[in-house]
């Protein structure tokens, strides 16, 4: 047993001793360079590639049959590949070529392939079919290194760096690298705006996925920008997705009564990435960790998910910059002892979950943290209370008149009308998620989408049932979901 422990014995004590700097900095080197490279690796798709071989051949479907185009589901850890445009498909080693339009699929050539939404669409150089031609197709793709991988190739960066200047390097570069806690909170905030923005430009294709108004209109994307478009003209929440979380939609519909646009859209997404990058850097900044704070924001600008994010309309990216806003004030407000602060961090949050209900959960954590942290701070109990009161006062503020709103208009005392079929479809034992059946069930009772509340009860039933009739089954699967 005490030969399993000398390993980290041995690490403890180089850590403290004074020979630990050298160490220390050979690993801010190589940490330095690997981030680097897997940055440029997933952004930029080289210098590592990989040949994915097209099959088998019962996965190819056909596509369109009057044009000889098909489709083939790329690989699960290719999905939302950042690099998935320097992709080639090779047809018997030989290059074919490729089109970046979505219009160009309805009217396939042979020869040509196109990459959207993690499928591959394309035709043969005869016109043949490539499941019985004898032909081998092959992708040539950059290799994806994963945001775990990312991360703590970040994580090392962050402690070296923090541990090299802990032991009192004297070297010019450090004491540069010491200025980042006085680096104003824009700075971070403009970077990844810039970032972003060029990947807009840069990367067009990435935004044919199915989350954006590409051809698509009855995404999600569609039904947000519809109902953006409906409040510009002075039509109100008439839409199905009025009764959901709608206000992503507010905030772009005071951007078409300027001008409607899907890059103002775009840019909007742009705008809310750098407040929540802003945020993260003072959250850092405010609990005497900048470094943490920076390399969040260097993760929260390069993994793949957020990129894609400002290419698409979707209700995380508000929802994540109102969250992280409302964490950062509430930090200031908790060392300053501000009950105005406080207060204003629980509307900042209330606020993000009428975004999206992705930080719903957290409201009622927070309120016991603070009283945690005001215990652990020795703050007066009276206090304490009121910081947490107030909190949530706040919180309600934002939330309280919008489930006002859908009870008048509904009956249904909720967030978002919505949630019951999402429920619904996690809860159901064959498919475990909501999908195209379940729609159609109601629909052949007639619910449709105009009946918001009677589809509520319709699903909220079904969820009840779901887990009633198996109730371990039921918490078996959220389990697995959870740690998957």
């Amino acid at each position: 047993m005490h030969r399993f422990f000398r390993p980290f014995l041995a690490l403890i004590a180089f850590i403290r001793s004074p020979r630990a700097l050298p160490g220390w900095r050979l690993l801010a080197l190589l940490s330095t360079l690997a981030v680097m490279i897997m940055v440029v690796q997933n952004l930029c798709g080289f210098p590592f590639t990989q040949r994915i071989p097209v099959e088998p051949a019962k996965r190819i479907e056909v596509f369109r049959q009057q044009t000889g185009a098909y489709r083939w589901h790329l690989p699960h850890s290719w999905r939302k590949s950042l690099a998935a445009w320097r992709m080639e498909l090779l047809e018997n080693g030989k290059p074919m070529s490729r089109t970046d339009r979505t219009s160009d699929v309805k009217d396939f050539t042979a020869s040509h392939y196109f990459i959207s939404n993690s499928i591959l669409y394309f035709g043969t150089a005869n016109g043949s079919d490539p499941r019985k031609n004898g032909k081998r197709y092959e992708l040539i793709a950059p290799k994806v290194i994963s945001e775990e991988w990312l991360t703590v190739a970040l994580a090392l960066w962050v402690l070296s760096l923090t541990m090299t200047l802990r032991l009192g390097s004297s070297d010019w570069i450090y004491a540069l690298l010491r200025s980042v806690g006085r680096l104003p909170i824009w700075v971070p905030a403009v970077l990844a705006m810039a970032v972003a923005a060029a990947d807009l430009y840069l990367n067009p294709a990435r935004s044919h996925g199915v989350m954006l108004v590409k051809g698509l209109p009855d995404s999600d994307a569609g039904g947000w920008l519809q109902l953006a478009t409906r409040l510009a003209e002075g039509q109100g929440l008439d839409n199905v997705f009025g009764a959901q979380r709608p206000l992503y939609a507010v905030l772009l519909a005071l951007l078409h009564m300027v001008h409607p646009s899907l890059l103002l859209s775009k840019l909007l997404n742009v705008g809310l990435l750098g407040i929540a990058c802003a945020s993260v850097f003072a959250l850092g900044r405010a609990m005497r960790a900048p470094w943490v704070g920076l390399g969040t924001v260097v993760f929260l600008v390069l993994a793949r998910d957020h990129l894609m994010q400002v290419h698409s309309l979707l209700t995380e990216l508000p929802s994540l910059a109102y969250g992280t806003l409302a964490a950062a004030i509430l930090v200031i407000a908790l060392h300053g002892r501000s009950l105005k602060l406080t207060g204003l961090a629980g509307l900042t949050a209330g606020l993000g979950n009428i975004c999206c209900g992705e930080l719903l959960l957290a409201l009622p954590l927070t309120a016991f943290a603070i009283v945690a942290i005001g215990w652990r701070s020795r703050m007066k109990p009276d206090f304490i209370f009121k910081l947490a009161a107030v909190f949530t006062i706040g919180a309600t503020l934002a939330l309280g008149p919008w489930m006002v709103v859908q009870k008048v208009r509904f009956g249904i005392l909720t967030f978002s009308c919505n949630s019951a079929e999402l429920l619904a479809g996690g809860a159901d034992p064959v498919h475990g998620k909501l999908s195209l059946e379940h729609h159609r069930e109601a629909g052949a009772l007639g619910l449709t989408g105009d009946r918001v509340g009677d589809r509520y009860r319709f699903f909220s039933e079904r969820f009840a049932g779901h887990v009633k009739a198996d109730p371990l089954g039921y918490l078996k699967r959220v389990i697995t979901a959870t740690f998957n």
